[in-house]
C-alpha cells in the first residue's frame, strides 16, 4: 500500500488554482501528445508510449484538470489512439491523488491500455532502468520541482530508441541563481556535464539579462544535441509582473516531422504574433519582452535568398531544409517565398499565375519547385548578411 505523503506549503499553493503559465503548458502538450499519438498509430504501432515523470495530483483544487488528465481524456475521446496509447505517471508525493483522479474519469476503462501510475523517486538510478529498456516510441515529459533529478543521462535513456522525444520543463529562473553555486555543483554536472558546468560558469561570470540567458540556453541545447537531440525548439515563459524568463519549455527530437509539429503547436500557443504572422514562441502576460528579436517574414525571405542562392528544390525541401535551428513555421516560409516570387527575386515552376489563388494570393503547394538565383553581389556583402545571427535563435546554432 501506497504511503501517504503530507503536502508541503508549496505544493498547496501550487495547486490551489491552476495559472495561466501552467495552463498554457499543458495545453501545449496535450495538443503534441496527441497528434504524435495520432500519426504513429494511423501507422499501424500497438503501443504508444507517454510518460511523466513528475506528474502531480491530476487536479488544481479549482477543479482546473492538469495535463495527465487532459492527455487520457483526448485518448478516450480518439478512437485510433485509445486502442493503442500506453501511459504511465509518476509522482512520489501525488500518487494516491492521481490514481484516484484517473479512475474517475468517465470512459477510462475503454482505453486498451490501463494507466499505470506509481510513487518512485527520481534519482540517479532512474535513468539506469530506462537505459536497460527497449522503449516503444515514447514522449516523456519531465517537469521536477526546481531541477532535481533532471539530467543528461535521463534525457538520453529516454530518447535512445526510435521515435523517442522528450520535453522538459527548464526553470531558467532557478538554474541561472544555481550556476556557481558551490552547494548544488553535483545537480548541475548531473545536467551540463562537468566540463561544460566550467566552461558556462566562465562565460556568464560578467554577463547579465539577454547575453546571459543566451549564454546558457546555449550550454543547455548543447548538451541535448550531445545526448541525442537532433530538433530543438524552445517556449520562453516570462514571469507575470516582470520582465524576465521564469521558465522554458523544451522540446527535442530525432525526427523532423515531430519538429515541425511541435513549432506549429508553440507557435498557435505563443501570446504575441506579428502582423505578417511570426509568432513570439513565448507566453507573456506582459507586451513581448522580445518584440525586437529581428525575426520577420522580411528577414526570413532576405534569409532564403542569400543561404540559398543557386539552389533549386521544392517548397517542402526549402522549409525542411532552411528551417532547422530557426522560430518559423511553414506559414511564414509561404509568405517569404510568395514575396520572393513577386519582387521577381525567385522564379517557381508553375508559375503564379498557373496556380489558383488562396486568399487574395496565388497557392503554394509543397511540390512548387522554387529557383533561387545566384546573388550578383560582392563576397563581402554576402558574408556580412550569412553572418548576421538571429538573436533569437542563435543559442540554437550548431
Amino acid at each position: 500500500m501506497k504511503k501517504k505523503r503530507k503536502q508541503t506549503k508549496k505544493s498547496k499553493k501550487f495547486y490551489a488554482q491552476q495559472t495561466a503559465q501552467s495552463r498554457v503548458k499543458a495545453e501545449i502538450i496535450t495538443k503534441y501528445a496527441a497528434s504524435r499519438a495520432t500519426i504513429i498509430s494511423s501507422a499501424g504501432a500497438t503501443k504508444v508510449v507517454y510518460i511523466d515523470l513528475w506528474a502531480g495530483r491530476g487536479r488544481y483544487d479549482d477543479d482546473t484538470e492538469s495535463t495527465p488528465l487532459m492527455v487520457l481524456r483526448r485518448a478516450i475521446n480518439d478512437p485510433v489512439v485509445k486502442k493503442s496509447l500506453v501511459t504511465i505517471f509518476n509522482d512520489k508525493d501525488h500518487a494516491d491523488a492521481l490514481q484516484a483522479e484517473i479512475k474517475a474519469l468517465p470512459g477510462i476503462e475503454t482505453l486498451t491500455h490501463e494507466p499505470a501510475v506509481y510513487d518512485m523517486e527520481v534519482g540517479a538510478a532512474t535513468p539506469e532502468m530506462f537505459q536497460k529498456m527497449k522503449l516503444a516510441p515514447t514522449l516523456a515529459f519531465l517537469d521536477p520541482w526546481g531541477y532535481a533529478g533532471l539530467s543528461r543521462k535521463l534525457i538520453r535513456s529516454l530518447l535512445k530508441d526510435w521515435a523517442c522525444e522528450v520535453m522538459f520543463f527548464f526553470n531558467f529562473n532557478r538554474v541561472n541563481m544555481d550556476i556557481t553555486n558551490e552547494t548544488v555543483t553535483a545537480h548541475m554536472q548531473a545536467l551540463f556535464g562537468s566540463e561544460r558546468l566550467l566552461t558556462l560558469r566562465a562565460a556568464v561570470g560578467e554577463l547579465s539579462g539577454e547575453a546571459r540567458e543566451r549564454a546558457v540556453m546555449a550550454a543547455l541545447f548543447e548538451m541535448v544535441r550531445e545526448v541525442g537531440g537532433q530538433f530543438i525548439v524552445p517556449f520562453r515563459f516570462v514571469k507575470d509582473g516582470a520582465e524576465r524568463t521564469s521558465h522554458h519549455l523544451v522540446f527535442t527530437s530525432k525526427n523532423f516531422l515531430g519538429y515541425k509539429i511541435m513549432r506549429d503547436v508553440m507557435a498557435k500557443a505563443s501570446s504575441y504574433h506579428a502582423a505578417d504572422g511570426v509568432a513570439s514562441f513565448e507566453y507573456n502576460s506582459m507586451p513581448p519582452l522580445f518584440l525586437a528579436d529581428g525575426r520577420s517574414v522580411e528577414a526570413l525571405a532576405e534569409s532564403l535568398a542569400v543561404d540559398l542562392a543557386g539552389s533549386v528544390m521544392t517548397v517542402e525541401q526549402v522549409f525542411e531544409r532552411h528551417s532547422r535551428h530557426r522560430l518559423y513555421v511553414m506559414p511564414n516560409y509561404r509568405e517569404a517565398l510568395l514575396r520572393l516570387e513577386k519582387a521577381g527575386r525567385v522564379t517557381m515552376d508553375p508559375a503564379a499565375g498557373d496556380r489558383r489563388p488562396y486568399r487574395g494570393k496565388p497557392s503554394l503547394p509543397e511540390d512548387v519547385r522554387v529557383t533561387f538565383p545566384r546573388q550578383p553581389w560582392s563576397g563581402a556583402k554576402m558574408l556580412a548578411s550569412r553572418s548576421t545571427p538571429d538573436p533569437r535563435t542563435s543559442a540554437l546554432q550548431t
